[in-house]
């Protein structure tokens, strides 16, 4: 195996421009304004032995009235 070959293998992070794909690619599939909402520069774990990445998002939850406290 090439040295080349052998550090593609073993990559474990993202370039910035990589994570920007993935941010793009969610916002297209799962941004909605007020409830699941995207970051430009949201978190992103990325899970090659999944075939993809996890993408932060915000999702609303609503107050009191909806969800009983205490």
């Amino acid at each position: 195996m090439t040295a080349k070959k052998k550090k593609a293998k073993t990559k474990m992070k993202l370039t910035r421009k990589e994570e920007a794909r993935y941010v793009e690619k969610a916002k297209g599939q799962f941004h909605e304004d007020g409830t699941c909402e995207i970051d430009d520069h949201a978190k992103v774990s990325w899970a090659p032995e999944c075939g993809g990445a996890y993408v932060q998002s915000w999702v609303w939850v609503a107050d009191e009235e909806e969800i009983p406290f205490g």
